[in-house]
């Protein structure tokens, strides 16, 4: 609304975390694996990934001058 790019989107790994997490729930799901397991497999791939970001302090690099 203000034409930024959020900084959940700039920063840290919270989107990034989300996104590859639903890709490998798709990726579960086109290789026939149970829907369930398939949820429970993107999500705990998301949370480790989240978890791991902020243990070792990672972030998204940053582009241009902001």
């Amino acid at each position: 609304m203000l034409a930024r790019i959020p900084e959940v989107l700039r920063a840290d790994i919270y989107a990034t975390a989300a996104l590859v997490g639903a890709v490998v729930m798709i990726v579960s799901r086109k290789l026939k694996l149970h829907p369930a397991w398939a949820a429970v497999l993107g999500g705990t791939v998301c949370y480790l990934l989240r978890v791991i970001s902020v243990w070792e302090r990672w972030n998204l690099p940053r582009i241009g001058s902001n």
